[in-house]
This record gives C-alpha cells, structure tokens and sequence, in this order.
C-alpha cells in the first residue's frame, strides 16, 4: 500500500462504504482494496456512490459486473446495511481498519502474502504497536498433541510471557485455547485471531466468553486488556478455508513463532514454512513431530532451554 495513499485520513463517509463495500457480495478482496484506495482520493458520500453509473462503478471503482448489479439492485437496504454497521461500530467501540490507515498493522503489510482489505475489533488495539518494548508471539501444536505436549506449551509461554511477550493465538482449537488461558491466569494481555466474524462469535453484545474453558476458569475476554481481531465480516460463520487465514494471520503476527509438534505435510508445518522463507524467527523443540525435524531442516531453529539468554540473543538478530 502506497505511503502517500495511506496518510490520509478515513472519515465517517469512508467508514460507512467500507462496512457496506465489505458486505456486498461477488467483491472479493482484492476489487475490495482496490475500490477503498479509490474512495479515499474521491472522497464520496454513501448516496452519492449508490448513485454513480454502472459505468462509473466499473470504470473508477473497479468493480465487476455482478456487484454492480446487487448494488443496483438494493440501494435501499444497503444504505439501512451501512447505517445498522456503523452504529453497531460505534456503540461498542469496534475498531474497522483497512489497509488505507496508517493504523493498520505493519506486521500484516510485511508478513501476509495478502493482507486482508479491512479488519475488525475489539479491545486494546496498541498492543499491535510494533514500537512498544514487548514483543508478539505463537506456539503452535497440530492436532492429536499430548498432554505433555500443553504441559510443555504452557511452560514455555510463561516463560515468553515473562519476558514481556503478548501471546497471539486463536479460541476454538484446543492448543490456542491453553496458550490464552496461560496468559490469562497472570492477567497478561491476549491477542486473539478469529476463524469467524467478531459478532459470531462473541454474540450480539460482543460480550460472550470466547471458548467454554474460560467459564470454567472464570475469566472473560477483557476489552481495557486484551484484544479480538478477524477479517471477516462481523457476523460471517467458520466457513471453507477461514481456519487456514486464522492461522496465516497469527503467524504474521508474531514476531516469535514456536512449532512446539507439528505434523509434516500439515497446514501449520506449510504456513510456518513459508514464514522462515519470508524471514520471520520460527524455533522447533526437539521432542516434536517429524514436522519439527523438517522445519530445522529448512531453516527452523532449535531453542534454548535457556529461555531468556535465547529470547535475548534472537531479538538482537
């Protein structure tokens, strides 16, 4: 994304195309971006976008053929659409970045092959400040782990936690479930990646617990504290290959990435892959799956049981 596009500054216009652009079907992202960038140099209404010419959408938005037609179509019920977003939005406090922000997080714009058009949230957004003293990161674990896999996991996040790391991980797999509440039992700052919209899954009041274990521990997701994030509209369901883009998403955004057993030819041995040849820090343990040995192999490195000396000497690379 072009610097000299991204100072500018969304205003309340921007954000009610934005949340209606990204609920109009057969946009897919790449026409949605395309079509934002635009809108920040034309600087229109919602009416007075509903009211352009299918040629004018096509030729100054880029849009196709198709979602010219549903927006023909429906400009009624896509303005309540907008409106209905925008004061859900606001009342909760959500936060809707695109890619047109200087907000937007700069771990995505250097890590994701394709960083999502807009994303949503919720909580304490300046924990993906990059230039703050702490740092992010992941452990990830394929399915069918044991429990001395968790016990491993467990001790190895609170040892990153102490050092001032900020777990990323998501809610509806049971490995990402017990890196959270790792982190919530010493009230530590969470960054949650979801494979569904925000309203889906934290309800109409976005005030649900993310996953059953946390009732049973008592704690909740905490807005002043913690942080949601998704890329998908707020009410979408787990659909295809979400749990993929979850997982893509959570490794961009850690500066530390952990296989503590990964599975070879997995989705997570795939995705973290591609992370070491994109440059990022990816550590194995040696008491993984045959995944782990095929990470080192490709670049992966072993981690210390000295956790500090390692975490210092790794953030000094």
């Amino acid at each position: 994304m072009s610097d000299q596009i991204r100072q500018f500054v969304p205003n309340f216009s921007y954000l009610k195309l934005a949340l209606l652009l990204h609920h109009v079907p057969y946009i897919g992202a790449k026409q949605l971006e395309h079509a934002l960038s635009r809108l920040l140099v034309e600087q229109v209404t919602l009416g007075e976008f509903l009211n352009f010419s299918s040629v004018e959408l096509k030729e100054r938005f880029g849009l196709a053929s198709r979602a010219i037609a549903y927006l023909m179509g429906k400009k009624e019920p896509l303005m309540e659409k907008a409106e209905a977003l925008v004061r859900v939005v606001r009342f909760y406090n959500l936060h809707c970045v695109t890619r047109t922000q200087l907000t937007y997080p700069s771990r995505l714009e250097t890590y994701d092959p394709s960083p999502p058009p807009i994303l949503y949230g919720l909580g304490r957004y300046q924990l993906l400040d990059d230039s703050t003293e702490g740092f992010t990161f992941t452990i990830l674990v394929s399915n069918g782990a044991t429990e001395e896999t968790y016990t491993n996991l467990e001790k190895i996040a609170s040892e990153l936690i102490a050092c001032k790391g900020i777990p990323v991980t998501g809610h509806d797999r049971l490995p990402y479930q017990r890196l959270a509440l790792t982190a919530q039992r010493s009230i530590h700052p969470v960054i949650y990646v979801l494979d569904r919209g925000l309203r889906e899954a934290m309800g109409e009041r976005f005030d649900q617990a993310l996953f059953p274990a946390a009732r049973i521990h008592a704690i909740d997701f905490c807005g002043d504290r913690d942080l949601v994030l998704s890329p998908f509209r707020l009410d979408d369901h787990c659909l295809g290959q979400n749990n993929r883009r979850r997982d893509q998403l959570i490794i961009a955004l850690s500066d530390i990435i952990v296989a503590l057993d990964i599975r070879e030819n997995g989705i997570l041995h795939q995705e973290c892959l591609r992370a070491i040849q994109r440059g990022q820090h990816v550590f194995i343990t040696e008491t993984g799956r045959e995944g782990n040995r095929r990470l080192h192999e490709a670049g992966a490195e072993l981690i210390s049981s000295d956790f500090r000396s390692w975490l210092q000497s790794s953030q000094e690379e």
